[in-house]
């Protein structure tokens, strides 16, 4: 029998047969994740998808009232009533970095000092505090590179 979690907190909250799920949810639907240690079932047997809470963090355990989160394993997937649609498939023509422009390699040298860096937050934090003045504040305006005119 499958756990199901909760889409927001991700804690483990029922369990399901999910050949017994149908459209509308309701709480007689869920047992305890865990009867051998007293854990008692989620929701009232009358509960709708709408009063169904997550006894962890009081949130809708469900985001869209015809899937759930549920857990097989170390596997985790959206189970829509009726079909499996946790993963999704790339096309053959995707390449990952194809589109995007390059990024900076790291150790990456300060333009202004010379000082070797070994990440963006500590470029990033460099130019801020030791070199200020080339540092581009958003409330600053920018001058035209042509005219020069703000």
């Amino acid at each position: 029998m499958p756990l199901v979690q909760c889409e927001i907190c991700f804690e483990t909250i029922a369990a399901c047969e999910l050949e017994e799920l149908k459209v509308p949810m309701l709480g007689a639907m869920f047992t305890s994740p865990d009867l051998r240690h007293g854990i008692p079932q989620p929701f009232p047997s009358d509960a709708c998808w709408e009063d169904m809470r997550c006894p962890h963090c009081l949130h809708r355990p469900f985001i869209a009232a015809n899937h759930i989160m549920v857990v097989t394993g170390t596997e985790r997937a959206r189970v829509e009533i009726g079909r499996k649609i946790g993963v999704i498939e790339l096309p053959a023509t995707f390449t990952s970095h194809a589109a995007f422009p390059a990024l900076p390699t790291f150790p990456i040298a300060c333009p202004v000092c010379g000082k070797e860096l070994t990440n963006r937050a500590g470029y990033t934090g460099h130019m801020r505090m030791a070199h200020k003045q080339h540092v581009i504040v958003e409330s600053q305006p920018i001058p035209d590179t042509v005219t020069g005119a703000l």
